[in-house]
């Protein structure tokens, strides 16, 4: 074939290649009854007792070049699928057309872990959605398109990729929208393409008291700067209480210019030591109800 198709130009080429593929998926020749639409010999498959079954909504008559499968290829051929042929390919296969976000249940492609998938939003969509940069499958997806900035306002064309479920999902606020915190959840998805890169969440945004007993829980989250003075209890484990930021600096995970820090809720501990460390003074303390760590 290779050898063959060296012979011609691209356009015969390329209409041999979709021609042959268009045989794979269940199309036969257009000009079956009279070859000499296309082939200009008399010669018709037809007289062969062998016929075709008639696709709804395609033509049923043949002229030159009207088709990608006509039995010959022309002068004229282009190599793509006319107006025919994809109304044939869309009476056989379903509509190619791009879903409304707004039709789309996510829920049901749990466990497909990377896939992906493309949906419409006519506008940015006002529905719930809970989580950052990950949301659950419920969410709405035009919202969530919006929070990640993958949109605007007046909508568009999204790719949602499936992600396994979360302990937990973090509302912040984005590009207008205010999206909901939630705990475990069994599925989510994230917007493929997003206009800018988002950074996590400030760390100063979240109430870690409020994670008690979900120990192994981890939350990434952002110090733009850190306090030097700010008040934390503990070494290593500190109340969850205390000031993330300046914990973070005090246990060196970052500088006191600030960065990124991954915060590991942990239990309560009866005692916690105080240290001084990296230019940060914690205080000691006793029974205290809850904890967390802190890594990079």
């Amino acid at each position: 074939m290779t050898v063959l198709l060296n012979n011609y130009e691209l356009d015969i080429s390329e209409h041999t290649i979709t021609h042959e593929v268009g045989h794979a998926i269940g199309l036969r020749h257009t000009d079956y009854y009279d070859n000499s639409i296309s082939c200009g010999n008399g010669f018709n498959e037809g007289d062969m007792g062998v016929g075709a079954i008639e696709i709804p909504g395609a033509p049923t008559t043949a002229f030159l070049n009207g088709s990608v499968m006509n039995a010959c290829p022309n002068l004229g051929s282009t190599g793509e699928f006319t107006s025919g042929d994809i109304a044939a390919l869309k009476s056989l296969y379903g509509p190619s057309e791009v879903p409304n976000c707004l039709d789309v249940d996510l829920t049901v492609f749990r466990g497909q872990t990377g896939a992906q998938g493309r949906c419409t939003c006519s506008s940015g969509g006002s529905g719930p959605v809970w989580g950052t940069n990950l949301y659950t499958d419920d969410s709405n997806i035009c919202t969530a398109a919006v929070h990640a900035g993958v949109i605007s306002t007046s909508g568009g064309t999204v790719v949602v990729e499936i992600q396994p479920g979360q302990s937990t999902y973090v509302g912040t606020t984005r590009n207008g929208v205010t999206t909901n915190s939630y705990g475990a959840w069994a599925g989510s998805f994230r917007l493929v393409g997003a206009q800018t890169p988002q950074p996590p969440p400030s760390c100063s945004s979240f109430n870690f008291m409020s994670y008690r007993g979900q120990n192994g829980t981890q939350i990434r989250c952002n110090c733009p700067t850190a306090s030097l003075g700010a008040s934390v209890w503990g070494t290593d484990l500190y109340t969850d209480d205390s000031d993330v930021c300046t914990a973070s600096v005090h246990a060196g995970v970052i500088a006191s210019t600030g960065g990124q820090v991954t915060v590991t809720i942990q239990p309560g501990q009866g005692s916690y030591a105080g240290t001084s460390r990296n230019g940060v003074t914690s205080y000691a303390y006793g029974y205290w109800s809850g904890s967390f760590s802190l890594s990079p």
